[in-house]
């Protein structure tokens, strides 16, 4: 048990150094240091403290976002809910250890309920100024619904890109923030060979976070505010 304690916190006091390291260099180097304390917290780390820090990994991303009309985005979330619902998940799982088949089953729909609730979560502490704060209501069975095809269709060449766009675009349909609405312009051709090349690239691993950065911007400016007055 001691030598369990002092695993968890070598791990996050490397976790916590590496971020300082990286912070001080700037990006892409400040995404590979979010990436490798992701990585050692998820690995190492309980599930209550992987979510403590996805807080500021929230919150460094959503400040990176940009709108043409001036438009900023900030993340307000705090750990409380994403405490709850990562610890859900964790007796969740101790409970399939306990009954094998039944409880993965139960572990797989009650995951997927715990997701969709952290999306809800993480859309709300969203804000837009000076628009307001964003609202997620798509709703548990269509969000399986997605899921389920996408997993299907990843044994296909191009069908999961497909279906990852249209997932997109059901995404943004139920975002609403204040009347506004997100809209996706991209395609599934363009997510399958940017998802082609950035899986060859990054191959290297050192060159992920970079190639991340460039998968995430062109999401970004495929993701149109659409006004209500428009």
């Amino acid at each position: 048990m001691v030598w369990g304690i002092l695993g968890y916190l070598l791990a996050i006091g490397i976790a916590i150094l590496t971020s300082l390291v990286f912070s001080s260099i700037g990006a892409p180097t400040n995404t590979l240091g979010l990436f490798l304390t992701t990585i050692l917290l998820s690995v190492f780390v309980t599930p209550p403290i992987f979510a403590w820090y996805s807080i500021p990994i929230c919150r460094w991303l959503v400040s990176r976002v940009a709108f043409t009309d001036g438009t900023a985005a900030r993340f307000l979330g705090s750990t409380g809910p994403q405490w709850r619902y990562f610890v859900f998940l964790g007796l969740v799982g101790a409970f399939t250890g306990l009954v094998p088949y039944v409880g993965q089953l139960i572990y797989f729909f009650a995951a997927i309920w715990i997701y969709l609730a952290i999306w809800r979560w993480f859309f709300e502490n969203v804000m837009l100024e000076p628009v307001g704060r964003l609202a997620f209501s798509g709703e548990y069975w269509p969000f399986l619904g997605w899921l389920l095809l996408f997993f299907v269709s990843m044994v296909t060449v191009v069908g999961w890109a497909l279906v990852a766009a249209a997932w997109m675009r059901w995404i943004y349909r139920n975002v609403n923030i204040c009347g506004d609405r997100l809209v996706f312009c991209g395609t599934g051709w363009e997510i399958l060979w940017r998802g082609i090349v950035s899986a060859l690239v990054s191959i290297f691993i050192i060159t992920m976070p970079w190639m991340a950065i460039w998968y995430i911007k062109w999401f970004v400016r495929s993701t149109t505010l659409q006004r209500a007055s428009a």
